[in-house]
């Protein structure tokens, strides 16, 4: 049985699977809208928690990098390039993520990392069982545990370089509370607090005309 907290490569596939985490953006059964006229992209952004184990992650995207940008990474002396923006993002540098744990009474530092992966083709889904029978896309929401399989490559286009992650399959894992990040639904229960003195008088909607 595989460690759900560490990635590593898979032996058949070859493919990476990241450490469980949860669920932020994603949009996995209808492509995300491309800007400016291009194809959208599947996507999917996982939050991993302190505890996951990344090495394996780093190391694919330190090959796919130096594969890429070969002498940007040798004048770096062994660190990562400054101008080649990397697949791991600090939770900490993003506000509506970090008000979205903090209005769940979750520890910024307890989730200090989260990444991203897209693909031109839609991902292959699965449940907690393996199998994709009956997952719909209700069953995908922010704060849902899950995993996914990537590959990491190189880009540079329109000036951006970088290093990204190629989404492959999804698998989803344990339920959990959901995590309301910027632009995402917002519960009835945050918005409604218990009425008292409902029916009282108050002025009528005439009013706004007077």
């Amino acid at each position: 049985m595989s460690n759900e907290n560490k990635a590593f490569l898979h032996p058949k596939t070859g493919s990476l699977v990241m450490p469980k985490g949860r669920i932020l953006w994603n949009a996995l059964f209808t492509p995300r809208k491309g800007k400016g006229g291009k194809e959208g992209k599947h996507e999917m952004n996982l939050l991993f928690p302190k505890t996951a184990d990344l090495s394996v992650a780093k190391e694919e995207a330190i090959t796919a990098g130096k594969d890429k940008f070969a002498k940007a990474f040798r004048e770096a002396n062994g660190k990562w390039p400054a101008k080649i923006a990397t697949p791991f993002k600090r939770t900490a540098d993003n506000d509506k993520l970090v008000a979205a744990l903090e209005a769940a009474d979750i520890k910024v530092e307890d989730f200090p990392v989260y990444v991203a992966a897209r693909s031109k083709d839609k991902p292959g889904i699965v449940g907690p069982n393996g199998k994709s029978e009956g997952i719909e896309p209700e069953h995908v929401y922010s704060g849902r545990w899950a995993r996914m399989t990537v590959d990491a490559f190189g880009y540079d286009a329109e000036g951006n370089t970088g290093v990204s992650f190629g989404l492959k399959n999804v698998q989803l894992l344990d339920n959990d509370d959901e995590l309301v990040v910027g632009g995402g639904k917002v519960s009835a229960e945050s918005e409604f607090e218990a009425v008292e003195g409902a029916g009282e008088e108050g002025k009528s909607a005439d009013a706004l005309f007077e």
